[in-house]
């Protein structure tokens, strides 16, 4: 099996994130670390009905604090929650509710299923932040409220003695789950609200919620007439989030038939999902009591049948709209639609969204755009093609041309600001003016206007490509990318730098020489300080890096004995200074030294070392490996490959335990145990800490005497 190696290839946050939902199946019977847990029978029950996992084969961590992630993604798949009937006109994205979620995490689905199904998170919230309990108490009361499985009561007031330090948006939560029995308060009477909530505790409030729910759980009363508020959310299903529905209405109103199929049919065709149809009107015995503005709306909705006359041939638009009735309406709906796709109209007006999409087809990767743009917001053929024009000219790719200016009829409408990127534009054959030599600069820009104007700018930029200058002064992108020239792949750079910033001598200087010195390409040398006149304007945490570059060629002075630390550092000159560093680092190779830290590709030889087996792992082989990451790959290794019996451990105690991936946590305690590693002189693990080429060495050669002492028993 090849699932353990696949772990270390992934990034750290992918390593790292854990959650109920996507930990490793294992019989919590097998669990070594619950035996003294109290919850220890709740633990085995929920693992039993698949309600939460283990951390490994033998691990459920219960006192490890959950995030953010882990609880949401508890909550959804403990009360079922989908998106089962929720129709999307595009696929959802985890950024689309919450800024701060990573739409590739193995989360981004529970908060797009949290979210749509109307749970109250905070939109910036942190998905790695650890969950207090009345946090976790308070979203996961409201969740089973919001989805409908759980009857609102108005709870017994119950008394505790740190209550004043209770959250004031979580208080009534809190006391719902009280009264529900979801949580209990404990020897003190304290219900401890800012304490971090642990897996075992989140999976005893998780349980005794279901209890509850399966106790208590509020009928479903489809005769029961909707309210505003509810319509407005079954109507939300429908159209999905691509309709921005600004609708005030009463919440706790009653829905008539007419209001709630009026309020569908128009969000439909609002959002552009439902063309305005010539129809032939059906004949409704009751039409003069609908509300004439409502008409269409109806008879729409009854030629697509979302709605049905009664026998009697009545629309019967003033009785109120059960729960049953208003889901069927949706339901009929959601299935036209998924049969009749709304076409894309080329002469619909775009929005700011889709205008930036399409300059960034024109632009291509090589422009970092950071356009604030309302993405729903009308765009005109003068903001348009502005944008277009002064992308271009940033992104380097179409200088900034004297043109003849072209006789525009109606340019005293053109923002001033924007007259030289209109003519750049006509000049170019961008754009044309109307027949009556107008621009129209206000007009909303069609699909396929837009679309052709970015035809005719890729046309151009392909017909006239702009040179790369060596006299331009280089971007911090540019200068990470030369640098990993000099470097080699040998190091993992990790800088976090303004892909568009201008470099100067002295930041680029300081950071090639750094780079190669951390990478051990390059020793830290003694060397007689040169005279450098503007010394007193290079940073002093710059100056020994710039000295050394100096002593050892990679840059000059000028005549006047200055070094320009300030200057924006041109292509040619960085192209130099690399040139000249990988000469001399040719000329002078580091030894490779047994305190060097390895890298993956090192690991995995170390490792085949040890475990004399063909491993097929997919791996950076630049990466730096830690001493959590090398251990981990080393036992799992050991393990899968049959050399290595699982074991039952008494764990050892580390300090450090918390910044172990508790996915690791086991197999680190295997080689503790097997004393293949050691703990330091204060009981840390370091998981974090490089793993050097004399460690290694060591632990294949402790792998080794353990292998012989199993072969021997």
């Amino acid at each position: 099996m090849n699932k353990p190696f696949k772990m270390i290839m992934l990034s750290t946050a992918a390593v790292i994130a854990l959650s109920f939902a996507g930990q490793e199946m294992a019989s919590a019977a097998s669990f070594k670390d619950i035996a003294n847990v109290p919850s220890k029978d709740i633990i085995i029950a929920m693992q039993n009905g698949g309600m939460v996992k283990g951390v490994g084969a033998q691990q459920f961590a219960p006192y490890k604090s959950v995030s953010q992630a882990e609880g949401v993604a508890l909550i959804v798949k403990a009360l079922g929650l989908n998106l089962d009937l929720v129709r999307f006109d595009h696929k959802p994205k985890a950024t689309d509710y919450f800024k701060n979620v990573s739409n590739n995490a193995w989360y981004s689905n529970a908060f797009i299923i949290a979210a749509v199904n109307g749970l109250d998170l905070p939109k910036d919230l942190m998905p790695n932040k650890k969950l207090s309990r009345e946090a976790f108490t308070y979203q996961l009361i409201q969740a089973i409220e919001v989805s409908g499985k759980l009857p609102m009561v108005k709870p017994v007031v119950v008394k505790f003695k740190d209550q004043d330090r209770v959250t004031k948006g979580y208080s009534a939560a809190i006391q719902r789950a009280l009264n529900y029995g979801v949580v209990h308060l404990d020897a003190h009477g304290k219900f401890n609200p800012k304490k971090e909530i642990s897996r075992a505790d989140a999976t005893v409030e998780i349980s005794n919620a279901l209890a509850y729910l399966k106790a208590h759980t509020a009928p479903v009363v489809d005769n029961k007439m909707i309210t505003g508020q509810e319509a407005v959310q079954l109507i939300k299903k429908v159209v999905g989030p691509r309709a921005n529905l600004q609708i005030k209405i009463d919440p706790n109103a009653i829905v008539t038939r007419e209001s709630f199929t009026s309020l569908l049919v128009n969000a439909l065709q609002t959002s552009g999902q439902l063309p305005r149809l010539n129809l032939i009107p059906a004949d409704i015995k009751d039409n003069n009591s609908i509300n004439v503005l409502n008409q269409g709306a109806i008879q729409t909705a009854l030629a697509l049948g979302f709605v049905k006359l009664d026998q009697a041939g009545n629309f019967n638009p003033t009785a109120g709209l059960t729960r049953a009735d208003a889901t069927e309406i949706a339901n009929q709906a959601i299935a036209y639609l998924k049969a009749h796709h709304a076409p894309v109209d080329d002469n619909e007006t775009i929005t700011g969204e889709e205008a930036v999409q399409l300059i960034k087809q024109a632009v291509g990767p090589r422009a970092n755009l950071q356009i604030k743009i309302d993405p729903n917001a009308i765009v005109t053929r003068e903001s348009f093609t502005s944008l277009l024009i002064n992308t271009l000219q940033t992104s380097g790719q179409l200088p900034r041309v004297k043109v003849n200016p072209a006789a525009i009829n109606d340019n005293d409408s053109i923002n001033v600001l924007n007259q030289g990127a209109i003519q750049t534009a006509l000049v170019l054959g961008f754009v044309k003016l109307d027949q009556a030599g107008n621009f129209n600069p206000t007009a909303g820009i069609t699909r396929a206007d837009a679309t052709e104007i970015v035809n005719q700018a890729v046309a151009y930029l392909k017909a006239h490509p702009a040179p790369v200058g060596d006299n331009e002064t280089i971007t911090g992108e540019e200068a990470v990318q030369l640098i990993k020239q000099a470097v080699g792949p040998r190091a993992n750079l990790q800088i976090k730098i303004d892909p568009n910033a201008i470099v100067t001598r002295e930041s680029f200087t300081s950071l090639l020489v750094n780079t190669l010195q951390t990478s051990g390409q390059l020793p830290r040398v003694k060397v007689n300080p040169a005279a450098i006149n503007d010394n007193d304007s290079i940073n002093v945490l710059n100056q020994g890096a710039i000295q050394t570059a100096l002593v050892l060629g990679f840059v000059k002075l000028d005549q006047a004995g200055n070094f320009n630390p300030t200057a924006g550092i041109t292509r040619a000159d960085a192209t130099e200074i690399v040139n000249q560093a990988v000469a001399y680092v040719k000329a002078h190779p580091a030894p490779a030294g047994e305190n060097e830290m390895i890298t993956a590709e090192q690991a995995v030889q170390f490792i085949k070392q040890a475990v004399g087996s063909n491993l097929q792992i997919k791996i950076d082989p630049n990466a730096s490996v830690t001493r959590e990451s090398f251990t981990y790959l080393l036992i799992h290794t050991l393990q899968k490959s049959g050399k290595l019996p699982m074991l039952n451990l008494i764990p050892a105690e580390i300090k450090d335990n918390d910044a172990i991936n508790v996915l690791h946590q086991g197999a680190i305690q295997t080689a503790l145990a097997l004393k293949i590693v050691d703990l330091d002189a204060a009981g840390n693990f370091n998981p974090l800490a490089g793993v050097t080429r004399a460690d290694a060495a060591a632990m294949v050669s402790r792998v080794h005497d353990v292998l012989n002492k199993f072969s021997n028993q």
